[in-house]
């Protein structure tokens, strides 16, 4: 299940805790990626996964006088860091 740039990331997820000794990944576009947790029923249901704070189908929720209303550049990066189910 492991991939960089896959094209599968599961449309509905939660923010995940990244567990003590975990190193998090940089992605393709610099930033510190962020662990997301699958909620998809189905075989990836419950596995956790890095993917990019500035992927493109998670644009920002809010746009504010400090945030500009361009999104952030694209990036596809995902990495799986579960590989089984538990």
């Amino acid at each position: 299940m492991s991939s960089f740039g896959s094209p599968y990331i599961p449309w509905h997820k939660v923010k995940a805790t990244v567990p003590q000794g975990i190193q998090v990944p940089m992605c393709f576009c610099g930033s510190l990626c962020k662990l997301m947790e699958s909620q998809v029923l189905g075989d990836d249901f419950g596995t956790r996964f890095f993917m990019c704070e500035n992927y493109e189908y998670d644009p920002p929720k809010r746009y504010n006088k400090e945030r500009p209303k361009t999104p952030p550049s694209l990036c596809d990066f995902m990495h799986w860091l579960d590989t089984e189910q538990s």
